[in-house]
């Protein structure tokens, strides 16, 4: 399972497991099936990298996230002055 799924999978689960639904059934199916549908939703990689950036603890994954995202910044504004 990519990184990013388990994520959307974990947040899904946490969903279920708040206060107000934490009575209900967990329907790994749905569950499933609604991670499918979010992996399906366009990304904007400058917004999921720096979400990524701010939640990560490791210091040298954080370093090369922050790289990344520089580096995508970069390309981006390269682009647009075309």
């Amino acid at each position: 399972m990519g990184k990013r799924r388990e994520l959307v999978l974990g947040a899904v689960a946490r969903g279920w497991c708040s206060k107000k639904n934490e009575k209900k059934t967990m329907d790994i199916d749905l569950a499933e099936a609604i991670t499918d549908e979010i992996m399906k939703l366009p990304l904007d990689i400058e917004t999921e990298l720096t979400a990524l950036y701010v939640v990560c603890t490791d210091k040298q994954r954080r370093l090369e996230v922050l790289c990344e995202l520089h580096r995508i910044r970069q390309e981006l504004s390269t682009v647009k002055g075309h």
